[in-house]
């Protein structure tokens, strides 16, 4: 079980209805509109974890549609933003990515980043010349910091906490939700999206199980601290980690005691 400082147990009393309460209803989200999931009759524990990393975007979202729409654009003969050769390369990376944000997958990148910015529009909004600038934008990033357009999408989706810069899976609008700014070297800096997640499971007899993770760790300012980004690497890699509430469990791998100052402001 992982050590668990006192204030980060009083941190977790704080976060824990909140964070329970908006990672439930994002992971419900999804799972309604989840082509697999709506299968489901019942779901367990583990399944409601793989649901809440789910890295596909569905078949029925606008990033599909945005997708579908780029394929048929590029068909035709009179597009002029890119020669006959590169636009055939692009269509074949449209026509090959299967949605999904995997940190391995190749053909992710050139439609996460060129679509990115209008997932927030309703299809009234966008027309073809908008798509077409940001194929146009995406390919030139490519191109520009990697040379080619086919490029893992971990090696550009990336978290970055100190001397930590590692890669990630997920991107925006999806369960693993990642939202990321510029950065340098062709890379993406997380930014936003999924953070601190709990998740809470009761047995019959009524014992709590909960499991959870910070997307850097306890220590939110102190670059000091060894907890400053000693969860990075689990976020990374889509992990949680046990935790717990009852107070022998806690006594037991605890590792230091804190005594707040009742007096502090």
């Amino acid at each position: 079980m992982h050590s668990t400082t006192l204030v980060e147990f009083l941190l977790l009393i704080f976060y824990c209805i909140f964070s329970l309460t908006v990672n439930y209803i994002g992971s419900i989200c999804k799972i309604c509109s989840n082509e697999q999931s709506g299968k489901d009759k019942k779901i367990s524990y583990d399944e409601f974890i793989n649901y809440k990393f789910d890295l596909n975007y569905s078949e029925k979202s606008i990033m599909a549609y945005l997708v579908n729409k780029s394929i048929s654009i590029l068909n035709k003969d009179d597009i002029k933003e890119f020669d006959y050769d590169f636009k055939e390369k692009i269509i074949k990376t449209l026509k090959q990515w299967d949605l999904s944000s995997d940190r391995n997958n190749i053909y992710a990148a050139l439609p996460i980043i060129a679509f990115n910015p209008l997932l927030d529009n309703t299809i009234e909004e966008i027309n073809e010349k908008l798509i077409l600038k940001r194929l146009v934008y995406s390919a030139e990033f490519l191109l520009n910091n990697h040379n080619k357009i086919n490029v893992k999408w971990g090696d550009i989706n990336r978290i970055i906490r100190g001397d930590l810069n590692l890669p990630l899976d997920g991107g925006p609008d999806i369960a693993r939700a990642i939202y990321y700014q510029e950065y340098k070297n062709g890379q993406k800096k997380a930014i936003a999206g999924d953070c601190y997640i709990l998740i809470a499971n009761w047995d019959k007899e009524g014992k709590v199980k909960s499991q959870s993770i910070h997307q850097y760790g306890s220590s939110t300012s102190n670059s000091d601290s060894k907890h400053f980004n000693d969860q990075v690497d689990m976020f990374s890699n889509n992990k949680l980690k046990d935790i717990s509430i009852h107070l022998d469990e806690i006594i037991e791998t605890i590792e230091t005691i804190t005594i707040l100052d009742k007096n502090i402001n």
